[in-house]
């Protein structure tokens, strides 16, 4: 026969708990310090960091085949191993540059170098000119440091007429190791063919890298004037504004009246008349006579007739609303609320409100649902709210707290309970 504890409230012990090889069962995961761990939750966690290891570090293999024979399942982008006989590597899952089976390798289940997927090296010792070619992608070309050398001669500004270095650059043979303008071949300058001296050459130099590294590019313009680097350029649609027109005399019209196509002119009336063949006051405009809501002689005051703005015509207002003006000093009307006429009227609810007694607010009683409601706007602070005789206290961290609307909603701290018996709530309030 069990023996069971049931406590509404936390439940202190003072002594150590003696199981007797018993398990502690329906506990929930731990959330803080000092709580209990779950089972499931400790192996959770445990899985979850071995996992972010495995993830991101390969055990070590032994050869370029073991580490090509790792599958798919066992790899994973940014994933580092040591391959024991030939360095560090780190997998790129993106990667489709060309393998090597040295510095990039290609898992074997990975069909060719056009699909993703390389093993490639983290550290390398350059000792030869095929392995360099090998990391720069099979088509690299690297300089000795002898052949730096003679270039950074030149373009360190050192004197090339007799450089034994660039001399047997350009001649091939280091028996002719001298730069001089025997070396260069003949062209035709202004029409007369001569030699491509040195002195040309360092002119010619000159001026190509100049014009190279800092040619002047025009820009694409873009806004009212748009245009691609240096071709042609576009007014936009619509960018030529009234402001942006030259400035016009006081009464005249933009227009043109010189004979054949040219610039717009500023026209006077009669040059505008002329070219309307209207005489001067004839045809004249004559404005009308207003009637209806709106009313008005020719082109003079308008006035609006009495009792013409129905309710119709006046603007859209909210609901449960007056129109008035409580704003101090006379002014254009307001809309005001219910609270506010109240307020100008000097009610309150001691002296104009209806008072309901034990009413049976909406809502399930069921031990989950906490929301009930009272289909009235209650006055503020005016209800009274009893859970099993009981008077409850509002506010929040309290018993309940109340949103005031045409529909005024009730929520409960704690939801009332349908068992072992069912709870009876009643309100008293005013409207």
């Amino acid at each position: 026969m069990s023996t069971k504890i049931r406590s509404s409230q936390q439940l202190y012990i003072d002594e150590n708990l003696q199981f007797n090889s018993k398990k502690g069962v329906g506990l929930v995961a731990g959330t803080t310090s000092g709580d209990a761990v779950e089972f499931a939750q400790m192996n959770t966690a445990i899985a979850d960091a071995v996992s972010g290891v495995g993830s991101s570090i390969h055990v070590p293999v032994a050869d370029l085949a073991a580490s090509k024979a790792i599958v798919a399942a066992g790899r994973a982008d940014k994933m580092l191993m040591l391959i024991e006989t030939i360095g560090l590597y780190h997998f790129d899952a993106e990667s489709t540059v060309a393998s090597n089976d040295g510095t990039i390798i290609r898992p074997t289940d990975v069909a060719s170098d056009v699909a993703a997927g390389r093993w490639i090296k983290m550290s390398s010792i350059l000792t030869d000119h095929a392995l360099l070619d090998n990391i720069l992608g099979n088509g690299g070309y690297h300089l000795s440091l002898a052949e730096r050398d003679k270039l950074t001669g030149i373009e360190a500004g050192a004197d090339v007429t007799d450089s034994t270095n660039v001399g047997a650059a350009i001649n091939g043979t280091t028996a002719d190791t001298t730069l001089n303008d025997a070396d260069f071949v003949p062209i035709v300058s202004g029409g007369v063919l001569g030699k491509f001296t040195i002195t040309i050459l360092k002119a010619f130099l000159a001026t190509y890298f100049n014009t190279l590294y800092n040619k002047y590019v025009h820009p694409n313009h873009t806004g009212d004037v748009t245009s691609v680097a240096d071709g042609a350029q576009t007014i936009a649609a619509n960018a030529v504004t009234n402001a942006k027109l030259a400035d016009m005399t006081t009464g005249t019209i933009k227009g043109r009246t010189t004979a054949a196509t040219g610039d717009p002119e500023d026209l006077s009336k009669a040059q505008v008349l002329a070219m309307l063949n209207v005489a001067d006051g004839a045809n004249a405009y004559t404005h009308p006579n207003h009637s209806g809501d709106v009313t008005s002689v020719g082109d003079g005051v308008q006035t609006i007739a009495a009792k013409a703005v129905t309710l119709t015509k006046m603007a859209d207002m909210a609901t449960a609303s007056f129109v008035g003006r409580n704003t101090a000093a006379a002014g254009i009307p307001e809309i005001l609320p219910i609270g506010t006429v109240k307020s100008m009227l000097g009610l309150t609810p001691s002296n104009q409100s209806t008072r309901t007694y034990r009413a049976t607010p909406a809502g399930t009683i069921n031990g989950s649902n906490a929301m009930f409601t009272i289909s009235a706007l209650i006055i503020s602070g005016t209800e009274e709210l009893y859970k099993n005789g009981m008077l409850m206290n509002a506010g929040a961290g309290n018993d309940y707290t109340i949103a005031y609307a045409a529909t005024t909603t009730i929520t409960f701290l704690t939801a009332p309970s349908s068992t072992p018996f069912i709870d009876t709530v009643l309100i008293s309030y005013s409207v």
